[in-house]
This record gives structure tokens, C-alpha cells and sequence, in this order.
């Protein structure tokens, strides 16, 4: 069993993987293409369920340990908690714009900023949670500690990256493992 902080780290790997098709498809409807909408509300539905529902809180959890070791790291650590709440709602905003668009045709004005904006809201998360608090937690605490934040969420699975994709996922989950070939094999 890997450790909660790899597992962690591991997500937001396959994340920054998952931004990149939510960019691409971003890009088509700036320049006036057809995104592909079900794949785009495909990769919504994911991250407003898996980070919001159960990585978040995994994180809050691991970050709480940080502090009885680190108090130092308590503002921080209270800051990442807000994100999370604002992600949440930037991420569900950005999810019913791409609803509404599939149902209907139409594009709300501003749905592209709202994608813009949750991209590079998470983007900018995961790099001060990479930079900071994985690196402090890493170093301050104990097999116990890990252990005990696992335990809690060891039930859970990723649905899109875990040891099984599930059916709604299938062809995101394709299209990702084709785009990073694809970008091996042109490097």
C-alpha cells in the first residue's frame, strides 16, 4: 500500500494530466470549434466528485497532523481548507455551464473564463500543496500518522485513475492514455 502522501501526489499527477484535456477542449470553443462536451462534462463530473468528495478531505485530514507537528503550519494549512471550498464552487459553476451546454447547444458567455479560471485556480493549489505542505508533511510525520489519515479513507477509490475505471469513464480515460502516448512518442 502506497503512502497517503504518494497517493496524494499521484492524484494531482493524473490531475495536471486532466487539466490539459479541459485546456484542450477550452481552446476549441475560443476558437469557435465543437469541444467535445461529453468529454469535457465526463472530466467535470470527475472533479467534482473524487478531489472534492475524497481527496480534499483526505488532504484536510493529513494537513491536521501537520499541525500538531508543525503549529507553524496552521495558516497555511487554513488557507489550502478555503481553496478547497472555493474550488468546490468554481468546479461546480464550471460543470453546470458544460450541463447546460450540452443539453441546450448554447454557451454561456462566460464559460470559458469559468473553465479558465477553475484550471488555474487548481493548478496554482497543487503547486503550493506540492511546494509546501507535502514536502513539510513528508518530513514531519510518522508511519503512525500516515497510517491512521489512510485508514480513514482506504474504502475509497478513484473512479477515472484507480485499479478500475468505470464505465462513464472509459473514453476520458482512453483519450488521456492516448494524449500522453502521443506526447511520448512526439518528445
Amino acid at each position: 500500500m502506497a503512502n497517503i502522501i504518494e497517493q496524494i501526489h499521484k492524484d494531482h499527477q493524473h490531475w495536471a494530466r486532466l487539466l490539459a484535456v479541459i485546456d484542450s477542449e477550452l481552446a476549441k470553443l475560443m476558437a469557435e470549434q465543437s469541444p467535445n462536451l461529453l468529454m469535457l462534462a465526463n472530466a467535470m463530473r470527475y472533479m467534482t466528485y473524487y478531489p472534492d468528495i475524497v481527496h480534499h478531505p483526505k488532504e484536510d485530514a493529513l494537513f491536521e497532523r501537520l499541525i500538531l507537528r508543525d503549529p507553524g503550519a496552521s495558516e497555511i494549512v487554513e488557507h489550502i481548507r478555503r481553496e478547497h471550498l472555493s474550488l468546490l464552487e468554481k468546479g461546480q459553476a464550471f460543470f453546470d455551464a458544460v450541463k447546460q451546454a450540452g443539453r441546450d447547444g448554447s454557451f454561456e458567455e462566460d464559460i470559458v473564463a469559468r473553465g479558465r479560471d477553475y484550471v488555474s485556480a487548481l493548478r496554482v493549489h497543487m503547486n503550493q500543496e506540492e511546494g509546501d505542505l507535502l514536502k513539510r508533511a513528508r518530513r514531519l510525520l510518522s508511519d503512525d500518522d500516515l497510517k491512521q489519515v489512510q485508514n480513514a479513507y482506504e474504502t475509497y477509490h478513484d473512479p477515472l485513475f484507480g485499479d478500475k475505471v468505470e464505465r462513464k469513464y472509459h473514453e476520458l480515460y482512453t483519450y488521456i492514455v492516448k494524449q500522453t502516448l502521443d506526447d511520448s512518442n512526439s518528445q
